[in-house]
């Protein structure tokens, strides 16, 4: 074997060139495969980084308008006194949980999450300094305490080892660190910076609602376990301790609450698409190599009349295949440590679950090197078993040029060819569809005009602001230095801009001119804006008139309603003039007046195909006590601005500092940048699909044409032999071109097949495309064609260039 292997470098390196290319491709596709099975490796197959993981689950409630849903606090505390199959159950909720920290130079917004007592002690975390939280911290009173990320602490105290015991300012009330979390944990990688104890009020017990996570029993299974909680909530609402009737819960494994069904099948269809390529580039390989054994026969002829038996030549054969495979190994294992750090790069924020950890590791090291072993197996066996089966008389009775001739008649290259024609075809098809959706979703239209406006966002404080009063003369006073601003056309605000949060559903009733009684509408969306709200953002005037300044407390209330609403409720007739009533009267008694019709936003994703009916109304002409319900103090801000929006931003926050310097404005980005979040994952998927496609298509092409190349040279002797005959022009290149044409017609025959098959498991990601759209497959199928024809033409006009008499002369 050492013979064999040294034998097989000294080649190698005879032949630098093919060596060269070999290598490089098998190192696309192996690091690209490499890379891919980290992915999937970290999300689907790995244990997650918590103590017994397997024991880990998420406990849902089972309601009859809904088959899973977050359990409220009144069910959450019923289980938790009496279930008997969770050794830990605990809740979690991120309501409320953004917080302003002040006590700095700047105020700034920190993102918070509220854990019951127990949280830590379920998921087996300790912290790194101090402590976690204690039963008696979860009490009203003794809540005031906080437990910091490791990043947190960095950042915000330099890393002080003495940070325990030290008070923090959240919401203008003191909090006292006990604890910091470890490093390089689930904790360090997630969007919550710091964990405050979660209090159960009585009061909102039958309106909060939790994530609850719990830890198996040692011993019970995920189906024991749900037959009990069937059985405890049956019990428990027979004996009144739950609200509401035929309730059930259940359980599932963490790994199948954080991995949903999209990440796990574009983690298999990307774990496929580069299959396909190291399945091409093996095609490529096998079929240079297959050229190399038609230019060794009489060393593997003279090798076996010594004596060398068939099983020696194939060791020997694949012994190099298998030394091409482990260099290109090594190869792929060190692109795929830049390829991961790409493909992270590329993919939106919280695409993967963070309680996955993507690295090289042993794991995938490990996979590496059966990949490159199976990798040399499926590329070298052709080659092995063709210079085994060689007639061994006929190379010592030839010269070596003309012993090759016959190789043009073996039929593997043109299979290997024709597949690896057929995977391009099918993984480019892919590709394209991806992009064409993602060129379809960036041309809707959102209803207004998003570019050049910068959004914004603030809670004020309550403690700070308690009066809607309060909060509107903020509101007010930020407004007016927005637009006294250098470079600010037009301000407005919001209680939700599009993308940028829901509005406030309700349920309305409405009544027609000349109707004595009001009709129900159901539910609607209610959207509180500041005058010039429509003209900020650009939005379409269908009729009527805008929200104004006019529209006051002392004037009648005044809404203008969506396009979708004026067709569902008032189809062919002008809804101007018609009055509307909140059905749930606490809200307000006034009527309101419809002034205006808008057409539909898109709010939050592009892709939406519904609009639902929405109604607009004015901050100023709420009551007091009906604006502070509905708006919990959380206000929006748009700016349209002459400059690029990015530049104002520093300015932004140094004249909102300037009105009260201990309330933070955060989430400052441009609309654009808003929007562009909400086609990240879209845009990620044609991105790395389109990559694929496009590497596919360069080994294809090489493939191609180190064939064709071959092709013509072993039939030089032919072709100088019809020339001197008399063959024209077009005769030799109908002759070098027909070969390759007509392995490219199969090949994109079998590559539509495939892809016609295999692209219905994209339906799900594509936008107003078909998986068999029509124009895809013909433009995939145009260009391959016309890609392959340059390579196999390159080849065919060398064959115009042959002189007869030196091809005569020779024989």
């Amino acid at each position: 074997m050492f013979q064999d292997l040294r034998f097989g470098a000294r080649l190698l390196l005879k032949n630098r060139m093919v060596t060269a290319v070999a290598v490089i491709s098998l190192a696309l596709g192996i690091g690209a495969n490499t890379a891919m099975f980290s992915f999937v490796d970290a999300v689907l197959l790995k244990p997650f980084a918590y103590q017994d993981p397997e024991r880990l689950v998420m406990v849902w409630e089972k309601r009859p308008d809904s088959d899973r849903a977050m359990p409220t606090g009144a069910a959450f505390l019923a289980w938790r006194a009496h279930q008997q199959v969770f050794s830990h159950l605990a809740a979690i909720t991120g309501a409320g949980g953004d917080l302003n920290l002040t006590g700095g130079d700047r105020a700034e917004r920190v993102s918070g999450t509220f854990v019951s007592a127990n949280y830590f002690e379920t998921l087996g975390v300790k912290p790194a300094l101090g402590r976690g939280f204690s039963a008696e911290e979860d009490q009203p009173g003794k809540d005031h305490v906080v437990v910091l990320s490791q990043g947190f602490w960095r950042r915000q105290t330099g890393a002080d080892p003495n940070v325990i015991g030290r008070s923090l300012t959240f919401n203008s009330e003191s909090y006292t660190v006990i604890g910091v979390l470890p490093a390089g944990g689930v904790f360090d990688r997630e969007m919550t910076e710091v964990w405050l104890p979660l209090v159960f009020k009585p009061a909102d017990q039958g309106r909060q609602f939790f994530t609850a996570t719990a830890r198996l029993k040692p011993g019970v299974t995920l189906e024991q376990a749900n037959i009990e909680l069937k059985g405890l909530c049956e019990a428990l609402e027979q004996q009144g301790l739950t609200p509401g009737k035929g309730r059930s819960a259940f359980a599932q494994t963490l790994r199948d609450h954080v991995v949903g069904v999209d990440l796990r099948r574009i983690l298999l269809l990307l774990l496929g698409a580069v299959a396909f390529i190291l399945l091409i580039a093996c095609a490529n390989v096998a079929n240079l190599l297959l050229a190399r054994v038609a230019l060794r026969q009489r060393e593997v002829a003279i090798r076996a009349a010594l004596g060398a038996g068939r099983l020696r030549l194939m060791r020997q054969f694949l012994t190099e295949s298998m030394l091409l495979a482990m260099m290109g190994g090594c190869g792929g294992a060190l692109l795929s440590v830049w390829m991961i750090k790409a493909f992270i790069a590329l993919m939106p924020r919280f695409t993967l679950p963070t309680e996955a950890e993507v690295a090289l590791d042993s794991r995938a090291l490990l996979f590496t090197l059966g990949a490159s072993l199976l990798t040399g197996a499926v590329f070298g066996l052709a080659p092995a078993w063709h210079a085994s089966r060689l007639d061994l008389m006929k190379p010592l009775q030839e010269r070596s040029a003309g012993a090759s001739a016959r190789w043009n008649r073996n039929k593997s290259r043109s299979l290997l060819l024709v597949g690896q024609l057929a995977l391009t075809c099918a993984l480019v098809i892919g590709a394209a569809l991806l992009i064409r959706s993602l060129s379809r979703l960036l041309a809707v239209d959102p209803g207004f005009q998003p570019e050049r406006l910068l959004t914004l966002r603030t809670k004020l404080d309550a403690k700070r602001y308690p009066l809607a009063s309060q909060m509107l003369d903020y509101q007010t006073e930020l407004l007016n230095r927005l637009r006294a601003l250098p470079g600010v056309q037009a301000a407005a605000a919001a209680n939700a801009l599009p993308f940028g949060g829901n509005g406030l559903e309700t349920a309305i009733r409405f009544q027609r001119r000349g109707s004595s009684e009001p009709e129900a509408l159901g539910g609607v969306s209610i959207r509180i804006v500041s005058p010039d709200y429509f003209r900020t953002l650009g939005v379409r005037l269908l009729g009527g008139r805008e929200l104004s300044e006019q529209d006051t407390a002392q004037t009648a209330p005044a809404v203008v309603i969506n396009q979708t609403l004026a067709k569902s409720r008032w189809p062919g007739r002008e809804p101007l003039g018609d009055q509307m009533f909140f059905k749930n009267d606490q809200l307000t008694q006034l009527p309101l007046t419809v002034v205006g019709v808008i057409a539909d936003l898109k709010h939050w994703e592009l892709s939406d195909s519904e609009s639902k009916p929405e109604i607009y109304l004015s901050f100023a002409q709420l009551p007091e006590k009906t604006l502070d319900s509905l708006n919990g103090r959380s206000l929006q801000f748009i700016a349209r601005t002459r400059v690029d929006p990015g530049i104002l931003i520093g300015a932004v926050q140094s004249l909102a500092a300037g009105i009260d310097k201990d309330q933070p404005v955060y989430r400052l980005r441009t609309m654009e940048q808003a929007i562009s979040n909400t086609v990240a994952a879209p845009r990620f998927r044609a991105t790395l699909f389109g990559l694929f496609g496009a590497l596919a298509l360069i080994l294809a092409s090489i493939g191609v044409y180190g064939v064709m190349t071959y092709a013509v040279e072993q039939r030089t002797r032919e072709i100088g032999i019809r020339v001197a005959l008399g063959a024209q022009r077009g005769d030799v290149l109908k002759l070098a071109l027909g070969q390759g044409l007509a392995l490219t017609g199969a090949g994109l025959a079998v590559g539509l097949a495939a892809a016609f098959a295999l692209t219905r498991y994209l339906t799900s990601f594509l936008f107003e495309v078909e998986s068999a759209d029509a124009v895809t497959y013909v433009a995939v199928s145009s260009l391959l064609a016309i890609v392959a024809f340059l390579a196999c033409y390159v080849p065919a006009r060398r064959a115009l260039r042959v002189n007869p008499v030196e091809i005569l002369r020779e024989e």
